[in-house]
């Protein structure tokens, strides 16, 4: 509500304060989730994140989806210090993920691993999150790297058809 969080691809998590106290923003704490990260959601006030290549990061590639704990504010680090965050690894045998979404009630989670996409039933409360069973599942014709439920709690996914014999992805 009075917060700007922003995230950047190594994992680290700033918190700032809004509106801003002076003319110029800087970080009231700092989190550190795992790095390399590159698909990012939140749950009420938990990360999910993907970790999928360990690039550039002391952190090893974590196939799947990652779910941390929430940064209750009682938790947060004062500024200048630098709290790693708990995560539970979920669907690692769904490889590396390309896009996430979170429904508005937070009840559900939408996962997409190129052209594999499924809706699993989320648990989320102060004590941390919980995926359930897999509500929905579908093959796409397109690699997704773009969720969005809408307001009607549809489903929207976008994405790119590789070229045909194209190694690399060539979009």
């Amino acid at each position: 509500g009075h917060e700007l969080l922003a995230v950047n691809h190594f994992g680290r998590v700033r918190g700032f304060e809004l509106p801003a106290p002076g003319s110029r923003m800087r970080p009231a704490w700092e989190l550190q989730l795992l790095g390399d990260t590159e698909r990012m959601v939140m749950a009420g006030e938990c990360f999910i994140a993907s970790s999928p290549r360990g690039e550039f990061t002391d952190d090893p590639s974590q196939p799947g989806v990652l779910l941390f704990e929430p940064i209750a504010r009682s938790l947060r680090p004062k500024s200048g210090d630098t709290r790693r965050l708990a995560w539970e690894q979920a669907l690692s045998s769904w490889g590396v993920v390309s896009a996430l979404a979170v429904s508005a009630a937070a009840d559900a989670l939408a996962v997409a691993a190129g052209p594999r996409l499924g809706v699993f039933g989320l648990a989320c409360s102060s004590d941390g999150l919980r995926l359930g069973d897999c509500i929905w599942e579908a093959p796409l014709r397109f690699h997704c790297q773009w969720l969005r439920f809408d307001q009607s709690e549809r489903l929207w996914a976008g994405g790119y058809r590789p070229s045909a014999g194209a190694e690399s992805g060539d979009w």
